[in-house]
């Protein structure tokens, strides 16, 4: 039964993943922008994911920014699935230690960092992480659950709110580190042409 389950559940999020695909790049995912707090979006991303990472006995620690207010136009369901999708990640490629997400106030900006004690990440891995069907080497060793699918969403939402992506390591079994930097100075959010033109973009 264990085994049927897990299964059902790889199809789903295979399913899900790919319906992801096609509607960004056939420009059909809609998105409600509002003013929020990022450190509302973070802690949020954390608490979801809170029991998977015990269950692994991972600690999962979140820092939230020195300044309460920073806030930036997002739609809250697409950012905060961004979020748990590289909490997620780091969960299944951490063997021990654990995973700290980080708010902070970068200059116009304000970013979250997903920092693990994980496998890391070789320099011609990050190269190619947020293309579609692209998994890490090792990371398909350590899980064999996933659709190389999830990071290129995750960098098609973030660019949808004029946002930043990127990944550091430093090399096998250092641990990796995912920001998603967002601007905090808009003064409305991105229109419909931009976000579709940025999404449908192959």
């Amino acid at each position: 039964m264990e085994k049927i389950y897990l299964s059902n559940e790889r199809l789903i999020n295979l399913i899900e993943d790919l319906l992801d695909v096609s509607r960004l790049e056939s420009g059909r995912m809609d998105f409600n922008f509002a003013k929020i707090s990022l450190d509302k979006l973070a802690k949020k991303s954390v608490e979801n994911l809170t029991l998977q990472a015990k269950n692994k006995k991972l600690y999962l620690k979140f820092i939230p920014s020195k300044n309460s207010k920073l806030e930036v136009f997002a739609d809250e369901e697409k950012v905060t699935e961004a979020i748990m999708n590289l909490i997620d990640n780091a969960v299944k490629y951490t063997r021990k230690g654990g995973i700290t997400v980080e708010v902070k106030k970068v200059g116009s900006v304000g970013r979250v960092y997903v920092r693990d004690t994980g496998i890391g990440l070789k320099d011609s891995e990050i190269a190619n992480l947020f293309q579609k069907f692209v998994r890490s080497g090792r990371g398909n060793k350590l899980s064999t659950v996933g659709t190389g699918l999830g990071l290129y969403v995750v960098k098609k939402m973030i660019m949808a709110h004029m946002g930043k992506i990127w990944a550091e390591s430093n090399g096998e079994n250092k641990g990796s580190s995912f920001i998603v930097e967002l601007p905090l100075n808009l003064k409305t959010p991105p229109s419909a042409e931009f976000v579709k033109k940025v999404v449908s973009e192959k």
